[in-house]
């Protein structure tokens, strides 16, 4: 645990390197600690409740145990924890996964090793911090202020049957074929892709089918 003037940290991410050259650049910081690294979410639920950091770093993409599932069972044993993710996985499911466990970051690997510091720090301060990528995808604009922005992915936005609609175009159905599926007429599952279209921004369907694939709504 960090003194009054030192921010604990516990690094949790599948590829060890990251985490190594990550507590690297940290341990160069006066002012904060890192009290544990890990590439397990098992393990850093422990490692939580025996540490208690004030800031968990969090790999979005880790396999077995998932780092949302990580976060509520670290977020049990200690309520005032701050979560934040780092991740090549820049999806809208995954980002609506982040906000439910009220995570204070999601930053995106693509960003430099210095920017993912400072943006640690930042959270250490108090403040929120979501990757340019992450903030495109919520529609929030670089200067607005995340603690008072809408926290909202054009996903999130979906009913469950337009979900259904756009899975089933994702594998490749017709509208007819999709129609029959879902036993809806023909008409409704063309009212369904253009309200698609409208809320995720996109305008073909090829790019819906890519969109439902990179979601993890369909697979090939």
């Amino acid at each position: 645990m960090g003194t009054m003037n030192t921010t604990s940290v516990l690094l949790v991410d599948d590829q060890s390197l990251v985490s190594y050259a990550l507590s690297h650049a940290l341990s160069e910081l006066p002012d904060v600690e890192v009290v544990g690294v890990t590439t397990m979410g098992e393990e850093a639920v422990a490692l939580a409740t025996l540490h208690k950091p004030q800031l968990v770093l969090l790999d979005a993409a880790m396999t077995g145990f998932s780092a949302f599932d990580t976060a509520k069972a670290i977020q049990g044993g200690s309520p005032g924890v701050k979560i934040a993710f780092l991740t090549t996985r820049v999806t809208d499911s995954n980002i609506d996964e982040a906000i439910k466990v009220d995570a204070v970051g999601y930053i995106d690997k693509s960003e430099t090793i210095e920017n993912v510091v400072d943006a640690i720090l930042q959270i250490a301060r108090g403040e929120m911090y979501f990757s340019p990528s992450v903030r495109k995808r919520l529609g929030i604009s670089p200067g607005a202020n995340l603690r008072t922005a809408k926290m909202q992915t054009r996903r999130s936005t979906l009913s469950p049957r337009e979900l259904e609609v756009l899975r089933n175009i994702a594998c490749g159905l017709s509208a007819k074929e999709v129609a029959s599926v879902l036993h809806i007429s023909e008409r409704t599952v063309n009212n369904h892709r253009t309200n698609l279209m409208n809320k995720l921004d996109i305008h073909d369907r090829v790019a819906l089918a890519r969109y439902a694939l990179r979601e993890g709504l369909a697979t090939l």
